[in-house]
């Protein structure tokens, strides 16, 4: 293993509206671009037969994101899969560095964030920090997110990092030595340069660092894969540039782009959430350079020393939540509003339909919280109980006699129609795909099929044979 320079922040000075505009918009003047395939390589150059001297992984657009939802099995993602996967891709390799390029520690800015939900977020951006340093990633170029978060003191990256200063900062270049390779590692501020102009001012860094002995030269940007293109062709010398994003504009999974070339520099964007890594392969003495993707599946097995990280998180911030949230209690509901009652009261004239609920996986929802110290996490617990954040519903910590999705989640309220079941009508007598995909929506799932799902919820005396 290769050893690497201490962690240093690259921070950017994007203002939020311009960036998530220019993220739009670079967006949108690729949108027929080729999507992510599973491994992609240069197809005009043999790759040589001998193991790189460096190879470089980049991670990008984590976007808070520790670990996929455990309803749909080998889902992309998770932070210890991630881990696994890049510690056993680069065995071999001469030498390895990894970096970080985009909104890493959260999706939304910190200083944004309501009272309630900031302590879990910001122990979620803690962890996040400690697997990256676990990986010993060297090369940081975070987004809004993460400034917010190191503004506001919170040790993002480890208890050894001390608190930036209110205020923007400027990013800069570094030289990283990477086994016995140097490699110059750009980085680009928001200031409106045309890409020419911009790319003018990295090539004088760049020729900086070739002066220093770096054989290879790439770039970590988060304005859009647009200006990545132009800049590149302005640059033909760069061997690869990275695209991250300042800002994420929602829980949408990315499926991140094929590595593909301009002149000869590849550009380099993998899916967001931890469901992919670029790999960048560098030879000196023939100064080849191959790309590829590495897809982050449960199959690549699981760091220990991250996966403890994780469940360390989980713990405290369940702990950290039932004190939190246990004096809240849940809205009543007025006297217009009908209450949630509960799957006994609905069971006491739907036999059949309680018998077919309490065989899915339903019915014990709120169980697999629990063995995993994730019954109060604020990302989950909405999804596995009953009327979450509604009149007369359950909310973090109070769920009594609603734990699990029962039949209220789909049918809607009963109290009312349990009151006078043969006058007012069931809520919602056929709910349709819009309910399911409340909870079924990424970044919890990859994809949902209401037609092949909805069987699993079906039997006789519930949508079947009635």
């Amino acid at each position: 293993m290769a050893k690497l320079e201490p962690v240093q922040r690259l921070t950017a000075t994007a203002v939020l509206a311009a960036a998530l505009c220019l993220g739009l918009a670079c967006a949108a003047c690729e949108s027929c671009t080729p999507k992510s395939q599973k491994v992609q390589t240069a197809q005009g150059e043999a790759t040589p037969a001998t193991a790189p001297d460096a190879r470089l992984y980049f991670i990008s657009d984590l976007a808070g994101q520790i670990e996929p939802c455990g309803c749909v099995k080998d889902q992309p993602g998770g932070l210890d899969h991630l881990a696994a996967a890049v510690r056993k891709d680069w065995e071999g390799a001469g030498g390895h560095a990894v970096m970080a390029v985009g909104t890493t520690r959260g999706k939304a800015p910190f200083d944004m964030l309501s009272a309630a939900e900031k302590p879990q977020r910001l122990r979620e951006a803690e962890t996040i920090g400690g697997a990256l340093r676990a990986l010993g990633t060297s090369v940081e170029l975070p987004g809004q997110a993460d400034h917010s978060a190191l503004r506001g003191g919170h040790p993002a990256h480890g208890p050894e990092d001390k608190t930036l200063p209110s205020g923007d900062f400027a990013p800069h270049a570094q030289l990283v030595a990477v086994g016995q390779v140097k490699i110059a590692v750009l980085v680009t501020d928001a200031r409106p340069l045309d890409s020419k102009q911009r790319a003018a001012e990295l090539e004088v860094e760049r020729q900086r660092f070739a002066k220093d002995g770096a054989k290879h030269t790439v770039l970590l940007t988060t304005l859009g894969r647009g200006e990545a293109k132009r800049i590149a062709e302005f640059m033909p010398e760069l061997d690869a540039v990275v695209v991250g994003r300042d800002l994420m504009p929602n829980d949408d999974n990315t499926d991140g782009f094929a590595p593909e070339q301009v002149g000869k520099t590849w550009i380099l964007e993998p899916a967001n959430h931890g469901q992919q890594v670029a790999v960048l392969d560098l030879w000196v003495q023939s100064a080849g350079v191959q790309a590829r993707t590495l897809d982050v599946r449960e199959s690549a097995g699981s760091d220990a020393a991250v996966l403890d990280l994780m469940r360390r998180m989980d713990q405290s911030s369940n702990e950290a939540n039932a004190k939190q949230f246990a004096s809240l209690l849940p809205a009543k509901a007025s006297p217009s509003q009908a209450a949630y009652v509960g799957v006994k009261v609905c069971g006491t004239c739907h036999a059949d339909a309680l018998k077919v609920w309490e065989g899915t996986e339903h019915s014990h929802a709120y169980a697999t919280l629990e063995t995993r110290h994730k019954n109060f996490n604020l990302d989950c617990v909405g999804c596995h109980v009953t009327g979450y954040d509604k009149p007369g519903g359950s909310n973090v910590t109070h769920v009594e006699g609603l734990k699990n999705v029962q039949c209220e989640n789909c049918h809607g309220p009963g109290s009312k129609h349990a009151a006078a079941p043969t006058t007012v009508a069931v809520p919602n007598a056929h709910p349709g795909e819009d309910v399911c995909v409340g909870c079924h929506h990424t970044p919890h799932v990859k994809s949902f099929d209401f037609g092949a799902m909805l069987p699993r919820v079906l039997g006789p005396g519930h949508g079947v044979g009635e």
